[in-house]
């Protein structure tokens, strides 16, 4: 599967999405898409860095791009953390404020918010290493 059809599905979603559960969907799916090419990426960058433990594929990804001593790595690892942070408010503060920055925001604003970081981390994964992952193989993971 080409790992950018979660984050095309969630711009769909982002764009046209009419029922909250629908908008906060767009977050999630953004994030993983976004996840899952970044770490096709790493991989392509690093054929021979270990797989990543599956238990631990979301820090792991962003660790070992944040350590890879390339900006643009840093960059993505940083919009990759916003990302799951955004994430992780509209899947699990169901019938609570979401927040970021440590502020109340509205569904609308944090749906702007990770599109806008998305379009960041997309920059960055270009600049980290061109061109899209088309088929999710290069991405190893490894256990339950």
């Amino acid at each position: 599967m080409r790992p950018l059809d979660f984050y095309d599905l969630g711009v769909r979603l982002a764009e046209d999405g009419r029922t909250e559960a629908e908008r906060r969907t767009a977050v999630s799916r953004i994030y993983y898409g976004l996840l899952h090419e970044a770490a096709c990426r790493y991989f392509r960058e690093n054929p021979n860095a270990p797989p990543i433990p599956r238990n631990r594929r979301h820090s792991t990804v962003r660790e070992r791009l944040g350590q890879s001593g390339v900006s643009a790595g840093v960059d993505a690892a940083s919009s990759l953390g916003d990302l799951a942070w955004m994430r992780g408010e509209c899947d699990y503060r169901v019938g609570a404020p979401l927040r970021y920055e440590r502020a109340e925001v509205t569904l609308p604003a944090m749906v702007s918010r990770a599109r806008a970081t998305a379009a960041d981390c997309l920059t960055a994964l270009d600049a980290y290493s061109p061109g899209e992952s088309a088929d999710g193989s290069e991405w190893r993971v490894t256990g339950g």
